[in-house]
């Protein structure tokens, strides 16, 4: 919920002030929040800190999408996109578990230590960041640009689009937050809102019905349970050479056209038609019909 809520202001608030005062700025927050949690006296208070930590953790899930449009055409995202962004994600999500799975059983006994080790990895994501990822938003850039250009010259007859034009900082704000609300109504929009809503779904079901049914169903242990996330990073890596298929499909659909660098929005859906519009359900399916609680397993702790 906290994600949900974060996302309706980290987008707009990208699109004026730029990506890495929302990146960093976050980023601090999100740490402020997640020390709070790992703190945390009872649940209550956990629930209440790791919801504003969402709100705040949400910017590079919300905001990628806008660094990887600064950063590629529309035909270069066809393979940027998926390499650079979508396979590295949701790896993370899958792996993630495996990593924490161990945290409160071993040589961390703590469930504290979760929060810590996020904290940890938090920081060094920070301090990366700010060094080495330059600001990408081409408003600010020519901003910044513009304002270069007459110091150095003394000229104030250079300007950026944004200064030829100004708008007031509530304004800027304004337009950036309702933006998103008016592009939601659109029938392509919401169809894509909705369809992945609907994966996102799966996805996180998924993280909470492997514990349901190989810890709680079969009785295998926190740490084994959470290895058959694995298996979803192993699919994501089977379906990465789909990317070059698109690629080149793409590639071929674009060759008609004056403009190489904007592929007809159509292409854009070769991978839910070829990929999430059976694969889903089909997995679904297969896990329901594999999941009899009559069925014994277990789980080899050594040779």
């Amino acid at each position: 919920m906290g994600s949900a809520v974060g996302s309706i202001f980290t987008g707009p608030f990208s699109e004026t002030f730029g990506r890495n005062a929302v990146y960093i700025g976050t980023l601090l927050l999100f740490m402020v929040w997640i020390m709070a949690s790992a703190l945390s006296p009872n649940i209550g208070a956990q629930l209440t800190f790791r919801f504003f930590a969402g709100i705040f953790g949400c910017a590079p899930l919300t905001c990628a999408g806008g660094t990887m449009a600064d950063l590629w055409t529309g035909f270069e995202k066809t393979y940027a996109f998926a390499i650079f962004f979508a396979i590295p994600a949701f790896g993370g999500a899958t792996l993630g578990p495996v990593i924490g799975s161990y945290i409160g059983t071993g040589s961390l006994p703590s469930w504290r230590w979760t929060e810590w080790i996020t904290l940890i990895m938090a920081g060094l994501v920070t301090i990366l960041v700010t060094l080495f990822l330059p600001e990408t938003h081409p408003d600010t850039l020519l901003s910044w640009k513009a304002k270069s250009v007459r110091r150095s010259t003394g000229n104030n007859m250079y300007r950026s689009q944004r200064e030829v034009n100004p708008q007031s900082f509530w304004i800027r704000v304004k337009t950036s937050l309702t933006r998103p609300w008016r592009l939601a109504f659109e029938p392509i929009v919401l169809s894509m809102t909705v369809y992945l809503t609907i994966i996102w779904a799966v996805l996180f079901t998924f993280l909470d019905g492997y514990t349901s049914i190989f810890r709680m169903t079969y009785g295998i242990s926190q740490g084994m349970t959470s290895i058959m996330f694995i298996a979803m990073y192993v699919g994501i890596v089977v379906a990465a050479p789909m990317v070059a298929v698109i690629y080149t499909w793409t590639l071929k659909d674009t060759a008609h056209q004056k403009d190489t660098s904007r592929p007809r929005p159509e292409t854009r859906l070769w991978s839910a038609m070829w990929g999430g519009s059976w694969a889903i359900p089909v997995s679904l399916f297969w896990l329901a019909w594999t999941d009899f609680v009559s069925v014994e397993v277990r789980e080899i702790t050594g040779i």
